[in-house]
């Protein structure tokens, strides 16, 4: 019975190739999440700052305003 099981080499060829399709996913998907917000981003109105990796809008210069501070009392 020695056509039952695959030799180990090739289990491990296997595994390489499930592993690389789970990293392509992955870097895929982030490239889509990354995609999707600056595509919702320009179609709300606002810019996509690549520096700042976040939308702008409501400012001459792009910026997003800093959140304001709280005041003492």
């Amino acid at each position: 019975m020695s056509g039952s099981k695959p030799p180990p080499r090739r289990r491990i060829g296997t595994g390489m190739i499930v592993l690389a399709i789970v990293v392509a996913c992955l870097l895929g998907l982030q490239f889509y999440r990354g995609h999707q917000l600056r595509a919702s981003c320009e179609d709300g109105g606002g810019g996509w700052d690549p520096d700042l990796q976040q939308c702008t809008f409501g400012r001459p210069d792009g910026r997003v305003p800093s959140p304001p501070e709280s005041q003492p009392q």
